[in-house]
């Protein structure tokens, strides 16, 4: 399967911002709203309001982007900082602590 990125695809970055505003709330919306840093049923209230809303839309635009790991690629390393949050959309990876204990990370893992 061939995945084209967002900044492969020269149309999209023609586009006029506002399409770009609603093609990243079309494209990273759900995966923020399934993020377990909301309060319970929260997610739901948020975007009820509108100033919530416009704040959801903004971390979708500015704050969230999408990128693809190979077989075997690292996404951690010990004693590296890291810099952002990753969400698992597709695919698994093993999650080892410094305790030597590992674990599987499937999609919907936090």
């Amino acid at each position: 399967e061939v995945r084209l990125h967002e900044t492969d695809v020269a149309l999209v970055n023609s586009l006029p911002e506002r399409f770009r505003m609603q093609l990243h709330e079309e494209m990273y919306m759900n995966s923020l709203l399934k993020l377990e840093c909301w309060p319970k049923d929260m997610a739901k209230v948020l975007l009820m309001e509108p100033e919530h809303e416009a704040f959801l839309r903004q971390i979708c635009h500015h704050a969230m982007s999408e990128g693809v790991l190979k077989r075997g690629e690292d996404l951690f390393l010990p004693s590296k900082d890291c810099d952002y949050v990753y969400l698992v959309e597709q695919g698994h990876g093993l999650k080892y602590a410094s305790h030597g204990q590992s674990s599987v990370v499937m999609p919907g893992d936090s």
